[in-house]
């Protein structure tokens, strides 16, 4: 149960041991979704959406349909969850920005322009005191810092690798060398796999086996 704010990072090692970051198969959090409908302490969800080249195809599709089905139970329980996301992409990226952002609406979730902004959002909702000029993201930031510290120097190899673009070798997932060769990049797939998938308790014992 949720005993205080957290912030759950899905994408660390503990969660994606032999499976893919849920940036490219979301399923581990439309799970860990259905197990916070079985929460009492929870009354704000607050999810990013990643989109571009190697991601998932339709992620905001994905957590809409993993919200639906979480409210579905908490209508059972005659329990509200208020939802928040955050899109991080653009109109050219292939998993079309304005139709992800139109399903997470359509499926009554809040879209924030920026995490920050969510974040605020969210702190509102939970009855902190937010400015209103921050909730609706015209907030000024902070001057950035200044340095004087010089530049690093351009390795010799980048600008070839503008001019002539990349040559990949992709080991694994082949999701990634099919977007690559779409793009028209010169890529050979690797079908490979971690020892054990992953595990690591099954990878020691096979290799006390050796």
């Amino acid at each position: 149960h949720a005993a205080c704010h957290a912030v759950l990072d899905l994408g660390a090692e503990e969660f994606t041991s032999g499976r893919p970051h849920p940036m490219i198969d979301p399923s581990v959090r439309q799970q860990h979704l259905l197990r916070l409908a079985e929460s009492s302490g929870i009354a704000v969800v607050l999810c990013d959406v990643m989109l571009g080249w190697g991601a998932h195809d339709a992620p905001g599709v994905a957590l809409a349909t993993a919200w639906q089905e979480m409210q579905g139970r908490l209508r059972q329980r005659g329990r509200q969850v208020i939802g928040i996301a955050t899109i991080c992409g653009a109109p050219d990226d292939p998993q079309d920005y304005a139709h992800q952002c139109r399903v997470l609406e359509e499926h009554g979730l809040l879209l924030a322009d920026s995490n920050a902004q969510a974040v605020r959002l969210a702190a509102h909702i939970v009855g902190a005191s937010i400015d209103p000029a921050a909730l609706s993201g015209q907030a000024e930031p902070p001057d950035a810092p200044q340095t004087t510290e010089p530049l690093p120097e351009v390795p010799s190899q980048l600008p070839i690798l503008f001019q002539e673009g990349p040559r990949v070798i992709n080991l694994g997932l082949e999701s990634f060398a099919a977007q690559l060769s779409a793009c028209g990049a010169p890529v050979l797939h690797v079908d490979w796999q971690p020892p054990a998938s992953g595990n690591t308790h099954l990878a020691s014992l096979l290799e006390r086996l050796k």
